[in-house]
């Protein structure tokens, strides 16, 4: 040029520097270097330098090589533009932000872009559409046969296609079933050692094991997910019913559901389930088992709705397909047999019958124990080897039976009659044989009962002297010994005390009456009074012409007590009388 301006140091590069106006500003250099950054042995450059280091470089080279270029302090560029038209960014920086100040990534765009070409993932795979979360309606894309995506649904049909197969291992789904592959090619034929089916008509799928049995039938909505099977019935065939696990289950109704185990069966029971063990049973006549369920445990058995069973050989038995029996039976145990509705067994080998027509008998009963057995309705039985057969009555003990209704035993090897009831046994070898028998036995001498004590209320009323008999139901039939102290049916002596209360309604007065003695009988051939004491009676005047009687009855074999009031007065008459058993067989 005709004007150029020709800056040459005495030695080294050409050098200009820079330095602002104020004490403290640093110089800015410029140098003209020769052959920097290329690849040939000419072109110069200019590079502007700070005190810490290189600032910005601009290269007179278009054949190869940087042209220009920003370097960090370390001298590394940020930015470079070579003769072969590349733009490199950050190669050695950290983030570069577009509409933003503070970027948080390699590429921080706060805002939108485009990418006309699509997007290259790391696996090399080009991404050219962007999934936003729905398919457009109308939109269908079909996989050989088997797959369709229509619109936002996503179906699975039979056929030949395979919508996803990946290498050997994993995942192959062919038609309507989903086999995990064997470790041998990705592209081999059906050798899976799992697979999952889903139904074609009924909503239905299930798993199966390659080589094994496929359920024949599966209910409309069913699901099973047990792998082992011995025959193709053993799956969920009833409807919306469920297996989660196990081998070999099988449920025939509907909303049916088994958790685990081996060879349980649901037959048509709707909302029946077996949740674990192994060999149970939940049968169906005629709706007799709705909602029953068997917790756990084997061999146990239930027919009865709302049933629960849990243990091992328990039975809940409804014994027909009109039976009212078996309804909300539950057991606890072992080797059990429970027929009555809402009764509960926990224990073993105990049992409740029920009843074909009415089970009203039977209802309502409790075993907690072993070994027992009640056959009535509100009874309970608590410990061992106790019988029950008898209406709302109770033991806690071993080896007791009562069949007198409303009564109670506490002990062992005690013994009510069905004529004793209203009766209550404590201790040991007791024996109620009469109404309101009140029991206490420690032992016996060689039969149950024949060394305790008992204690009975009697009572009856009266305005006239006529003779009126104190009895256990207070009416004074004396013909029915239920109601009288009827002595037992073997020789024997009772020590008696009599104890009388009296009270006039009529004048208000009262009074009382006691007498010791000492009665003896044979059955069939005697009863009489042995000895007695002096009576003791204490009464107001006008009541003093009451008379009070302790005599034997040989119609019903009874020490009976009577009295003969006061015309006019109306009187009550109450009485206990406590007797100790002395006798048994000779």
């Amino acid at each position: 040029m005709a004007q150029d301006i020709l800056i040459t140091p005495g030695s080294g590069e050409p050098q200009i520097l820079f330095r602002g106006s104020g004490t403290n500003d640093t110089p800015l250099e410029l140098n003209v270097l020769s052959s920097y950054q290329s690849a040939s042995t000419s072109g110069t450059a200019l590079i502007f330098e700070g005190t810490e280091g290189q600032l910005f470089s601009i290269t007179d080279n278009l054949t190869s090589g940087v042209i220009f270029s920003i370097a960090d302090i370390a001298g590394l560029p940020f930015l470079e533009i070579d003769a072969s038209g590349d733009v490199r960014f950050i190669e050695y920086g950290r983030y570069v932000g577009i509409g933003t100040g503070v970027p948080s990534y390699e590429l921080d765009v706060f805002g939108t872009g485009r990418f006309s070409s699509g997007v290259i993932f790391p696996d090399g795979v080009r991404q050219i559409i962007a999934y936003t979360g729905t398919a457009s309606s109308g939109t269908s894309y079909t996989a050989g046969s088997g797959l369709t995506l229509d619109g936002d649904e996503f179906n699975i049909y039979g056929g030949t296609g395979h919508f996803l197969q990946v290498q050997a291992g994993d995942i192959l789904v062919s038609g309507n079933r989903m086999d995990r592959l064997a470790q041998t090619s990705r592209y081999s034929s059906y050798l899976g050692t799992i697979a999952l089916h889903f139904g074609t008509t009924n909503s239905e799928f299930y798993l199966v094991k390659s080589g094994s049995i496929s359920p024949s039938t599966m209910g409309a909505g069913g699901i099973d997910f047990q792998m082992t099977r011995s025959s193709n019935l053993q799956s969920a065939r009833g409807g919306d019913s469920l297996i989660l696990g196990g081998a070999r289950n099988w449920v025939e109704g509907q909303y049916n559901f088994i958790g685990g185990g081996e060879d349980n069966l649901i037959d048509d029971a709707p909302g029946a389930s077996i949740l674990n063990g192994k060999n149970n049973t939940i049968d169906e006549p005629n709706g007799t088992s709705i909602a029953a369920v068997i917790l756990n445990g084997q061999n146990n058995y239930a027919r009865g709705r709302y049933s629960a069973v849990i243990g091992t050989n328990n039975k809940i038995w409804c014994t027909s397909a009109t039976a009212y029996d078996a309804n909300n039976a539950s057991i606890l145990g072992a080797d059990n047999l429970n027929s009555g509705t809402y009764s509960t067994i926990i224990g073993r080998t105990s049992h409740i019958p029920g009843e074909e027509t009415d089970n009203s008998n039977f209802r309502g009963n409790l075993i907690v124990g072993g070994d027992s057995y009640i056959d009535k309705k509100g009874s309970a039985s608590f410990g061992s080897s106790n019988y029950i057969s008898s209406i709302f009555s109770y033991i806690v003990g071993v080896r007791n039976e009562i069949y007198g209704d409303y009564s109670a035993s506490f002990g062992n090897l005690n013994y009510t009659d069905s004529s004793g009831i209203l009766s209550f046994i404590r201790g040991h070898k007791g024996r109620a044989r009469i109404r309101n028998e009140n029991c206490i036995s420690n032992f016996d001498h060689n039969q149950t009962g024949d060394a305790q004590k008992s204690s009975f209320l009697i009572k009856c009323s009266g305005n006239d002297e006529n003779i009126k008999y104190l009895t256990l139901d207070g009416v004074g039939n004396t013909g029915s010994s239920n109601v009288n102290l009827k002595m037992p049916d073997y020789i024997c002596t009772w020590n008696f005390k009599v104890g009388m209360s009296i009270f006039d309604v009529t004048s208000g007065n009262g009074g009382s009456y006691f007498v010791n003695g000492c009665i003896g009988g044979d059955p069939g051939n005697y009863i009489k009074i042995i000895n007695t004491g002096t009576p003791e009676r204490y009464f107001n005047n006008i009541l003093s012409g009451i008379q009070v009687y302790v005599e034997p009855h040989t119609g019903t074999h009874s020490l009976m007590v009577s009295v003969s009031g006061i015309s006019g007065l109306e009187t009550r008459y109450n009485a206990s009388v406590d007797v100790v058993y002395c006798g048994g067989s000779v």
